[in-house]
């Protein structure tokens, strides 16, 4: 770790991957994933939503759909910005860590930016079947949960 002086900032740290930490990291990626782990409060709160009421439940599900649209906008707008080996910084001004090498993208952040865009695209699918299934359970007529 090296302080970069700034001037209207507090010193910022800069990190490099030691040869112990590089060797870690090929040892790691040797080994298969163990766990899947999806943590949300949203899906939490509507696996017990018999316990709110539908008022609660809806205005919990538009609160993530605005979320999630923002998310989904953020990621959009960010994935042109994905770090490019052989750029001495990052268009934020960050160091690269990909600067030694190429000068080409990096195909896995391009993987993990269009991983991120299509699960915000699914899950603000979902948000909106879900909320259009609860706002017509309260008509009499029969509704079965989306598929």
């Amino acid at each position: 770790m090296e302080r970069e002086e700034q001037e209207t900032r507090p010193d910022r740290k800069v990190y490099q991957i030691t040869q112990a930490g590089l060797e870690a990291l090929a040892a790691w990626q040797e080994r298969p994933p163990s766990v899947f782990q999806l943590r949300d409060e949203l899906l939490l709160k509507v696996l017990f939503g018999s316990f709110a009421s539908p008022e609660a439940m809806k205005k919990n599900l538009q609160a993530g759909i605005v979320q999630h649209e923002r998310r989904l906008l953020q990621y959009r707008q960010e994935l042109p910005y994905l770090p490019v080996r052989g750029m001495a910084h990052q268009p934020s001004g960050r160091p690269n860590p990909y600067a030694s090498a190429t000068s080409e993208e990096d195909l896995y952040f391009r993987l993990v930016g269009r991983f991120a865009i299509e699960f915000e695209k699914m899950y603000l699918k979902w948000l909106s079947e879900t909320l259009e299934y609860l706002e017509g359970s309260e008509a009499p007529a029969e509704n079965k949960p989306p598929e």
